[in-house]
C-alpha cells in the first residue's frame, strides 16, 4: 500500500494560544462539571437499579466536587458563578441531551465520552491562566471522575447482551461531532487581519485542527478500554 503524504503544511497551534480568558474559562468548565452531575443523577433516577444507582453515586459526586472547587474560585475572583456559567447552559445542555441516547447504557457512553474529552480539552486551556490559577485548576479538571465505574458497568451491559456493543460503538462516533462544536466555540479562531489585542492570529480552523489530535487519542483509548471501535 502508498501511503500518501499530505502537501499542505501546517503549523501547530497550541491551546495556550486559543483559549479564552479566564472568567469565561472558569464560567464554562463549572458548568460543565454541574451539567454532569445532573446528567448521572437524572440517569441513577431512571435506571430502576439499585445497584446501578449506588454505582452511578461515585462518578456523580465526583463531577459535583469538581464543581464546587470551580466556582471557589469564581468567588475567590470576586465574580458571580451564576453570572458566568449562564451564557453557557444552552450548548452544554444540548450536547448532554444528545449524550443522553435512547437508553441508560447510551446515556452512559454519552457522559463517560463527553466528560472525558472535556476534562482533558480543558485541562489543555489551563495552561494559559494565570500562574497562580494554572495548576490547581489542571488538578481538578485531571482529578479521578469516576469513569472506572462507568466502564465495569458497561463491560458488564455489553457481556450480557453482545449485540449491544454495535449500538454503543455508533453512539460513540456520532458525539464526537458535537463535542467538537463545544470546543471549537471555547477557542479563538479569528482569520488573519482581525484585531490582535489580547488575541492570537491566524487561527483559522484548519490551522486548529492538529490541537485536537491528542484529544482524539485519548478518546479513542477511552473507547478500547470499553472494546468499542471509535
Amino acid at each position: 500500500m502508498v501511503l500518501r503524504e499530505s502537501t499542505v503544511p501546517t503549523t501547530r497551534v497550541d491551546f495556550a494560544e486559543l483559549a479564552s480568558d479566564t472568567s469565561d474559562f472558569l464560567g464554562q468548565s463549572a458548568y460543565l462539571q454541574l451539567a454532569v452531575f445532573q446528567q448521572y443523577s437524572a440517569i441513577s433516577r431512571d435506571s430502576g437499579r439499585l445497584l446501578t444507582t449506588e454505582l452511578i453515586a461515585g462518578p456523580a459526586g465526583l463531577a459535583l466536587r469538581k464543581h464546587h472547587e470551580l466556582v471557589g474560585e469564581i468567588r475567590r475572583r470576586g465574580e458571580d458563578p451564576q453570572l458566568l456559567m449562564a451564557p453557557y447552559v444552552p450548548a452544554i445542555d444540548r450536547l448532554l441531551g444528545i449524550a443522553r441516547g435512547d437508553s441508560i447504557n447510551e446515556g452512559l457512553l454519552g457522559l463517560y465520552i463527553t466528560q472525558g474529552f472535556l476534562d482533558d480539552f480543558f485541562r489543555g486551556l489551563a495552561a494559559r491562566l494565570p500562574a497562580d490559577l494554572a495548576p490547581r485548576m489542571e488538578r481538578v479538571l485531571g482529578a479521578d471522575n469516576g469513569s472506572s465505574v462507568v466502564v465495569g458497568i458497561l463491560r458488564d451491559a455489553i457481556i450480557e447482551d453482545p449485540r449491544r456493543a454495535h449500538r454503543l460503538a455508533l453512539s460513540g462516533r456520532r458525539l464526537v461531532g458535537d463535542i467538537m462544536l463545544v470546543c471549537h466555540a471555547a477557542l479563538r479562531l479569528e482569520p488573519v487581519g482581525t484585531d490582535t489585542t489580547d488575541r492570537a492570529p491566524g487561527n483559522t480552523p484548519e490551522r486548529v485542527e492538529p490541537v485536537f489530535t491528542e484529544l482524539i487519542g485519548r478518546h479513542t483509548q477511552r473507547m478500547d478500554a470499553l472494546g468499542l471501535t471509535a
